[in-house]
């Protein structure tokens, strides 16, 4: 992960010693915290040997709140096994013949492609998933007949 952010900072034009003299800190989720990402540039940078006083590293407060909120929805059973009930459809929907059926149903018109909903993903992706499935439910229903 460290790799990935040096690189993108080199195509942003940041070559070592012009990073080195920029770099003040980051904001990042959990995933690049615990992996210690700072650390690992800090040794890109070659100041390993004092990269926490010298680098301010943070965990995203949005990603954490999204954290936050995902975890109260996906405790609650109704709202999971919703979730999971609708996913499994549109699964269904999206394969083979039953998605053939789907695109012969919609009269070839353009229409919202069958989303799974997955814990991983975040709140927006689940609302959208949601609303991708509301409004082509009469699609789902006319394909489900023929």
């Amino acid at each position: 992960l460290a790799k990935e952010v040096w690189d993108l900072c080199e195509q942003f034009g940041f070559d070592c010693r012009r990073f080195r003299e920029s770099y003040v800190g980051s904001c990042w989720d959990g995933q690049y915290l615990h992996l210690s990402v700072v650390k690992h540039i800090a040794e890109m940078l070659g100041v390993h040997d004092r990269w926490e006083k010298r680098f301010l590293e943070i965990w995203d407060g949005g990603h954490a709140l999204e954290i936050a909120v995902k975890d109260v929805l996906f405790d609650q059973k109704m709202v999971k096994d919703t979730i999971d009930t609708i996913s499994s459809f549109v699964v269904y929907m999206g394969m083979g013949k039953t998605y053939e059926g789907l695109v012969d149903a919609s009269g070839n018109k353009e229409f919202y492609q069958p989303r799974q909903m997955k814990e991983m993903k975040f709140v927006s992706h689940a609302l959208s998933s949601l609303n991708n499935f509301a409004l082509e439910l009469s699609t789902y229903l006319i394909a489900l007949e023929k």
